[in-house]
């Protein structure tokens, strides 16, 4: 159901910035042509898209422990039902993974430092052999995390008062969002304003 998703979310994106690029560059009566060819398949594609995204959350709410997961996960600040899901898929209900860090890893938000023997060169970089579909969710989160109120807004801030650059800052959200998700779910706890859990991260 999530590779289904995927390629409905794609297909839409693909067909959506084809006609962007056309309105910019097309006549107006070449742009209203594909636009009005188009419309009916943006709507079939956005019909389908809610049939599997209900599906997909049926099948995690008939589920007592996916929706147990899916209720902590969803009560974290920034953390929308399709981050939830796409967590619960590729962590396999949080048994995939042993650590935070090992899991922070695999969605690529944790910098590795470009070595060559003892020399450091340039800037710490993600793998490249990161998850990039779940790199993507949890930038959206951490930005709209950053837009809020709260300890998580805070620790955001206090990156860039480092001089952290933006995305630095942005990738250690993520990477704070990822051990928050850890931990609440190990405990099974709801998320609780100012309640500290012992996270594990520097």
């Amino acid at each position: 159901l999530q590779a289904v998703r995927r390629q409905l979310v794609e297909s839409r994106k693909r067909l959506t910035t084809e006609l962007g690029e056309s309105e910019k560059h097309d006549s107006k009566q070449v742009y209203q042509i594909k636009k009005n060819a188009s419309s009916p398949t943006l709507k079939a594609l956005a019909k389908d898209l809610e049939r599997v995204e209900k599906d997909l959350e049926k099948t995690i709410e008939d589920d007592p422990k996916l929706a147990r997961i899916m209720e902590i996960l969803c009560s974290i600040p920034g953390m929308g039902k399709v981050t939830s899901i796409g967590l619960i898929i590729v962590t396999e209900a949080f048994t995939k993974f042993v650590s935070a860090k090992k899991l922070a890893c695999y969605c690529g938000v944790v910098p590795f430092d470009n070595r060559s023997g003892k020399c450091l060169k340039g800037k710490s970089k993600v793998s490249k052999k990161s998850n990039r579909q779940m790199k993507a969710l949890l930038t959206m989160c951490a930005r709209a995390v950053s837009r809020t109120k709260g300890e998580l807004a805070m620790y955001y801030q206090r990156k860039l008062e480092q001089g952290k650059e933006k995305m630095v800052a942005l990738n250690a959200l993520q990477n704070k969002l990822i051990h928050r998700a850890f931990a609440l779910v190990r405990d099974n706890r709801i998320y609780q304003k100012n309640i500290k859990i012992n996270l594990q991260i520097p």
